[in-house]
């Protein structure tokens, strides 16, 4: 492509170029600082690229999304508002507005030295899908030169560039696609690829691979990363497709089941024991024609009785409650969904119009739960008759458990496997999220594979909160979970990806706090039904009632082998309430340590990749 000619000394007019355009007219001012110094000056432009502001691809028509050019799509935010300042900390819609310290300093080097811009106008859609990462970093190079669109660099395009590409989290995949894109078009000679700066980049081993045809002989790498950082090594290892309204119901689960689980988990086994009544003899008197006979009667006692049939219905009643709203939300995300994205990325063809949970996976999860929920009506209905009565024989009881219509349901529901992991509940798990994942890929902290051009790696694992306050159970935790993502990137097998899953689900103290109370209720089950197998050991409740708890104790088993000793820190709270080393904490804050500054062995690699001067500060 033929560059536009660009008349040197004419100001264009305000208001009409990027800040980085504007910067490189004023730099024709000799009065301006950072007027030309030498007789072929070489420009340096920093472009800074966000990372996935959306991991599950769901933002609500209602939430603005950053785009990589102009739009007038009102769901389109800007990446950065021009009517505000570049390090503004009101602009809400900027990826990197909660990084002040990092920002300012890229600033900083406009002032100090004479050939040095910042391009912070670049955005993308921030979806986890390689589609969008592919099509934002291509994007980015064709409106730089104007291939298609306006041409972002106007003023650069007669002039020697050096770029300095910086990137966050997949921003730094964005960034190796933007390579691959400028090698495939009129990219304009003297424009070349100088540093790279990844801030918590996941590096894939099979996708996103930068191409370096565009170079500068002189070009390194800067790899920033955290060691706690979970994201880097582990859940970037999944592009998503687009999952719109997955937040809006699926992350409001924990809060809505929650309440129902903790009523489930405090049930008081021990109830059990009224069971364990021993029958009544009386002696009837039969005259003297007759030998007196025995009559027996095998009642509880009515309080304990009532206690445990109120306590039953209501453990019915709660898991009646959450299998309802795991109906509704697998019924919302069985309704088709469009996605809402940047019009040019529409016109490319990404606009998508599907489930997020299929026909086929809804019918297998509803037929399921609706053979519990099958069973729960009528034991309901025969123990609430039972109540009204006021009498409560033991073998009543035993009838007014249905043990066929709903334990039986019940047991196949939960059993698990502990070896093989195979259970009706991690085969439904697999299933739904299989339909979700685009790409796996797993990925790694270092990028040696990807590059050959020198490499300097910047650990600032000491800067975050969580440094050395649980290392050993942290990096147990960690070494799991790389090798049983190794383990799945090898053999995609379903054991394989519901061992993840439940490895992660594992360190959640929430989760812990419930088993805590699960493994209470189970052992005073077990002493309660070790009482009453004194009188009854053969009957149906008493056999389905053992495999219930041998359920409940394999469930416990397969978390409690893969937990790894307690990686949050509950005795040090953050001010927002997330706690220290928690999955969230480790996900987010963790993986964004890289970008709260400048640090100085990132400071210096970049003065030492500028072309440009540094200039004294006028006095």
């Amino acid at each position: 492509m033929a560059a536009p000619k660009v008349t040197k000394g004419k100001p264009t007019p305000a208001g009409k170029l990027s800040r980085a355009n504007q910067a490189a007219h004023n730099n024709q001012n000799p009065n301006q600082v950072g007027a030309t110094k030498q007789t072929c000056p070489i420009y340096d432009v920093i472009i800074i690229v966000a990372g996935t502001v959306d991991p599950v691809n769901n933002l609500r028509l209602d939430e603005k999304r950053a785009n990589s050019f102009p739009t007038k799509n009102p769901y389109d935010g800007a990446a950065h508002d021009p009517s505000k300042p570049l390090e503004s900390r009101k602009d809400t819609d900027y990826y990197w507005s909660g990084n002040p310290k990092f920002i300012d300093a890229l600033i900083g080097f406009q002032k100090s030295h004479d050939h040095v811009h910042v391009f912070a106008d670049h955005g993308w859609s921030g979806d986890n899908c390689v589609k969008n990462r592919e099509l934002a970093g291509k994007y980015l190079g064709e409106w730089l030169i104007g291939k298609g669109y306006k041409p972002a660099l106007p003023s650069y395009l007669n002039r020697k560039v050096s770029f300095h590409l910086i990137g966050h989290s997949h921003g730094g995949n964005v960034i190796n696609e933007f390579t691959k894109g400028i090698a495939k078009i009129d990219w304009p000679a003297d424009w070349k690829v100088k540093s790279y700066v990844y801030l918590s980049t996941p590096f894939f081993q099979k996708i996103h691979k930068p191409n370096p045809a565009r170079n500068h002989g002189k070009a390194k790498v800067c790899n920033v990363f955290c060691k706690y950082d979970l994201t880097q090594t582990a859940i970037a290892d999944f592009s998503l497709r687009q999952l719109t309204r997955v937040t809006d119901l699926v992350a409001s689960a924990p809060k809505k089941l929650k309440p129902h689980v903790d009523k489930i988990v405090s049930f008081d086994g021990n109830q059990f024991k009224a069971l364990a009544a021993k029958p009544q003899i009386k002696v009837k008197w039969n005259g003297f024609t007759k030998l007196p006979s025995n009559e027996s009667t095998w009642n509880m006692d009515p309080t304990q009785a009532r206690n445990l049939y109120t306590s039953i219905l209501t453990v019915l009643k709660e898991v009646k409650l959450i299998f309802e709203e795991i109906k509704r939300m697998v019924a919302a995300l069985n309704q088709y969904q469009n996605t809402r994205i940047s019009e040019p990325f529409m016109k490319k063809g990404l606009v998508e119009r599907r489930k997020i949970i299929s026909d086929y996976v809804k019918g297998l999860i509803f037929a399921e739960l609706d053979k519990v929920l099958a069973g729960i009506k009528p034991t309901e209905a025969a123990l609430k008759a039972r109540v009204a009565s006021g009498v409560f024989p033991v073998t009543g009881f035993v009838s007014d458990m249905k043990v066929e219509a709903f334990i039986l349901p019940l047991i196949s529901f939960l059993q698990i496997d502990p070896a093989t992991l195979t259970g009706k509940i991690p085969e439904l798990l697999y299933a739904a999220f299989k339909e979700q994942i685009e790409v796996f890929d797993d990925t790694l902290d270092t990028c040696d594979h990807i590059h050959k051009i020198p490499i300097v790696p910047v650990d600032v694992s000491s800067k975050d909160g969580y440094y050395q306050l649980r290392n050993p159970q942290f990096f147990s935790f960690k070494g799991r979970l790389i090798a049983a993502e190794q383990a799945y990137m090898s053999h995609p097998t379903p054991y394989a990806f519901v061992h993840m899953a439940l490895l992660l689900a594992a360190q959640i103290e929430e989760i812990r706090d419930i088993m805590k109370k699960a493994q209470m209720l189970t052992n005073a089950t077990a002493a309660a039904m070790t009482a009453y197998g004194v009188v009854d050991r053969k009957s149906s409740f008493y056999l389905r009632m053992n495999d219930l708890i041998r359920v409940a104790r394999a469930w416990l088993l397969v978390l409690n082998s893969r937990y790894c000793g307690g990686i949050e820190v509950p005795e040090k709270p953050r001010i927002d309430g997330m706690k220290y080393g928690s999955v969230g904490y480790l996900a987010m804050v963790s993986h964004s340590v890289s970008r709260a500054a400048l640090y100085p062995q990132v400071d210096k690699f970049l003065r030492g990749q500028f072309d440009s001067h540094e200039v004294k500060p006028q006095r």
